[in-house]
This record gives C-alpha cells, sequence and structure tokens, in this order.
C-alpha cells in the first residue's frame, strides 16, 4: 500500500480544507475512502452555495501529487430565480421547482420543515433554500462513484472501502494526524479493516460551519 495515510493527508491540507471558509456557504458533507490491494484514495464532498449551487469534491491518496479540487454543478432552476434588481424571488413557503443533478423534484416546504432542518425562513435566499433542499433530498446531491471516478479522471475504479456523513473535521489550528477519527482511519486502511473505525464525535453539520456565512443575494 503506497504512502502513509496521515502524511499524505496532512501534506494535502497544508492549504486546510474548512467548512467555513470565505469562498463557500457549505449545505452538506461526505468523506469517502477508495481502496484497492495498491492505493487509495479520500475524496471530500462539500455541497455548498458560492454564487452557484455546487458539489466541491477535494481528492487526495496514495498516488496523488498534494490534493486536487474538482466542482460540479448540482442544482438548476427552469427560471433563474432572481430578478433585475438582484433580489432573490423564492419565498420560503413557496412551490419549489428545481432540477438536483438533472431530476426535477417540486415541493412545497411547511414551518415543520424548516424547524426539523434548523433553519430561520425569514430572510430567505440561495443557502437556505439550499440547506433546506439537502435536508429534504440529502442523497440527490451527492455524485455517483462512477461519475464520481470520471470526474476525478481515474478509469478504473477502486472498491469503497468506507464512507460517512458524519466526523471530526480538522479546524482551522489542527492538522488531521491530531484527530482520533483519522489515526482510526490511518489504522483501518494499514489493517484492511473498516470496522476499527469508531465515530465519537461530528462537527460536519452546517451548523457547526457558518462563522464566514457570505451574505445571500
Amino acid at each position: 500500500m503506497k504512502g502513509d495515510f496521515l502524511r499524505v493527508v496532512d501534506d494535502a491540507m497544508l492549504d486546510l480544507i474548512t467548512f467555513d471558509n470565505d469562498n463557500i456557504n457549505m449545505a452538506q458533507a461526505r468523506l469517502s475512502v477508495f481502496k484497492d490491494q495498491k492505493d487509495w484514495l479520500l475524496t471530500i464532498e462539500t455541497v455548498a452555495f458560492d454564487g452557484d449551487y455546487k458539489n466541491i469534491v477535494n481528492v487526495m491518496g496514495s498516488n496523488y501529487n498534494g490534493r486536487k479540487i474538482f466542482g460540479k454543478e448540482i442544482l438548476s432552476f427552469p427560471e433563474w430565480p432572481v430578478n433585475d434588481e438582484g433580489e432573490f424571488i423564492i419565498s420560503p413557503y413557496d412551490m419549489i421547482h428545481v432540477k438536483i443533478q438533472g431530476e426535477e423534484v417540486w415541493v412545497r416546504p411547511t414551518q415543520e420543515d424548516y424547524q426539523n432542518a434548523g433553519i430561520e425562513p425569514d430572510p430567505f435566499g440561495p443557502t437556505k433554500l439550499l440547506r433546506l433542499l439537502c435536508y429534504l433530498f440529502r442523497d440527490k446531491f451527492w455524485i455517483h462513484d462512477k461519475e464520481l471516478f470520471q470526474v476525478i479522471g481515474i478509469e478504473k475504479e477502486m472498491p469503497l472501502f468506507f464512507r460517512t456523513e458524519h466526523w471530526r473535521h480538522p479546524d482551522v489550528m489542527e492538522k488531521p494526524s491530531q484527530i482520533e477519527f483519522f489515526q482510526q482511519l490511518d489504522s483501518a486502511i494499514a489493517k484492511n479493516d473498516p470496522s476499527i473505525i469508531e465515530i465519537k464525535e461530528s462537527n460536519t453539520h452546517w451548523s457547526n460551519w457558518t462563522y464566514s456565512d457570505q451574505p445571500d443575494f
């Protein structure tokens, strides 16, 4: 197995992947590890609003030099939701019609939907819309594994070894190697045993990363 996992991930995250940077408003995240007998690959998907609605994929692995970043637009509208004055024209309780990765979705949110999602609907804007839709249609926003490898540019898919939406992600002053979750992931990859991983703490919900939220339209 090429490459020491913690060393590679620490080096790849020198330009730290945080979920509250000045460029994105995060809605959800997912970590996946793919592994064969020779190599491993780690991907972190971040569904976010950055002026567009994207799934931003960070990739690192035993055969990668540093880290690569890819982005895919995952939400579109039959009619653009911003008027000529630059105002967001979707109201929180409107019938919402969107396409999520090309699949048409209609929903009329309720007050209970917003309460369950932990979202204050007023004032309403693109970030709150995305976070609500992620709460209601979470799995529709992830990139399927086959397409993920196509986006990354790897012809031969590697088997999925481990996947989670809940983990302890490093903050600005931390390295992955200092965090128990990544230490367990290192052991799991070395021993080829994902059952080693026991997630005791998670900070990957968007509500933990709103410090640098940019204003919506």
